[in-house]
């Protein structure tokens, strides 16, 4: 796996722009990003590309509050 294309889809699911893009057509949408889908878990991806532009709004706002409750990447990690 290319932790690399992971973290930065995970990165990029935090703009709106990017999300609506990729609810819209994930394919179009990380190839504008550069991002290289062989490099992420088929079962991450199949998963994302199924929720709704709302869908992954949520799950973006979960992974912002995370990040400001400082708590250690590990522990973001294992809960989104």
């Amino acid at each position: 796996m290319a932790e690399a294309d992971l973290v930065k889809l995970g990165n990029r699911l935090s703009r709106p722009a990017f999300r609506k893009a990729f609810a819209q057509d994930y394919k179009a949408a990380m190839k504008g990003a550069k991002i290289n889908s062989s490099g992420i878990p088929r079962g991450v991806l199949n998963t994302l590309a199924s929720l709704s532009e709302e869908e992954l709004e949520v799950l973006a706002t979960v992974k912002s509050a995370l990040r400001r409750s400082r708590l250690p990447t590990r522990i973001i990690a294992q809960m989104v």
